[in-house]
């Protein structure tokens, strides 16, 4: 729903998910980027996008971007008419999206058995289901999502384990440089 009638895009999902197949098919290393915290999506809206997520073969790495409305847009015009109230958007980040029970799942679905991920979404309006997030949210973003990232990259040097670990070192050496210079400038 929130692709046509909102964003404008077309495509029916079974097209995205008829891609993927091809992905897994030659054994490509592929990102999705999904876009969370839009005003317009509903819990129905995320559940889709949850459930979407659920049918793409693993492994595949998320990036979550926080919907960014820029003024002269027709969403911006849209959310002036609904005189809905959003922060400031050309001040917002959009790789911060809000830490919101369905965007913690949402990034989580590449790396939980799914059966999880659809207890959780099932049993959302429990405590006992909110608390459980919260003790696995964590760990799996810190471990897991690190496991998935170094699948991917293995596969993506057709499992060869010194080309990985090179990239893995030249990837950390660089993060670890633009850090140090943007703390020196």
């Amino acid at each position: 729903r929130v692709n046509k009638e909102i964003y404008k895009r077309f495509m029916a999902n079974k097209y995205l998910l008829g891609t993927a197949d091809l992905i897994k098919k030659y054994n490509l290393v592929c990102r999705y980027e999904i876009i969370v915290d839009n005003p317009y999506e509903t819990e129905e809206d995320q559940i889709e996008t949850i459930n979407l997520l659920l049918k793409i073969k693993r492994p595949f790495q998320l990036q979550l971007f926080s919907l960014v409305i820029y003024p002269g847009t027709e969403m911006h015009n849209m959310v002036l008419k609904d005189k809905l109230n959003i922060q400031n958007q050309l001040n917002k980040n959009y790789l911060r999206y809000k830490s919101t029970f369905f965007n913690k799942i949402i990034r989580l679905c590449p790396t939980l058995p799914k059966p999880f991920i659809k207890f959780l979404v099932k049993y959302r309006t429990s405590l006992s289901t909110r608390i459980l997030l919260k003790i696995v949210y964590l760990p799996s973003i810190l471990v897991l999502e690190q496991i998935v990232w170094f699948r991917l990259i293995l596969m993506g040097f057709d499992y060869n384990i010194f080309k990985t670990v090179d990239m893995i070192s030249s990837y950390l050496k660089e993060g670890f440089n633009e850090i140090l210079f943007k703390k020196i400038s």
